[in-house]
């Protein structure tokens, strides 16, 4: 089960969306500020352009996808098949990139432009 996505600008780390689904109650702010750190600090130890894939944790997983304008990841449950999940968020982030690729690329920061993908996915 998916219990919470976060929606995450790539290059400047910064939260757009999220949404909850299931019983965890996760910060979408927060989220996404651990997805930030956790990349500088993968650059930093592995200086090469390595990507965050997932996060293991007792009965969870947090899985990862990033394409050119945002990071996508979720909280799922551990025995959720993870190459499934992958697919879903490569579907979702071409969604998303078909339809608000020219916004995030002259971001104002103006969350609410990106409220009507949220409500659909």
């Amino acid at each position: 089960m998916i219990h919470a996505v976060v929606l995450v600008k790539a290059d400047a780390g910064e939260h757009l969306l999220d949404r909850k689904y299931g019983k965890i109650d996760v910060d979408g702010v927060l989220l996404s500020g651990m997805i930030s750190a956790l990349k500088s600090f993968i650059g930093e130890i592995v200086k090469a352009e390595e990507e965050l894939e997932e996060i293991k944790l007792k009965g969870y997983r947090i899985v990862f996808e990033r394409s050119s304008t945002a990071y996508i990841a979720v909280i799922a449950d551990y025995r959720d098949d993870e190459e499934e999940i992958k697919n879903a968020l490569r579907k979702v982030l071409k969604k998303f990139e078909e339809k608000y690729k020219n916004i995030i690329d002259n971001w104002a920061g103006t969350v609410s432009e990106l409220y009507p993908f949220q409500k659909n996915y």
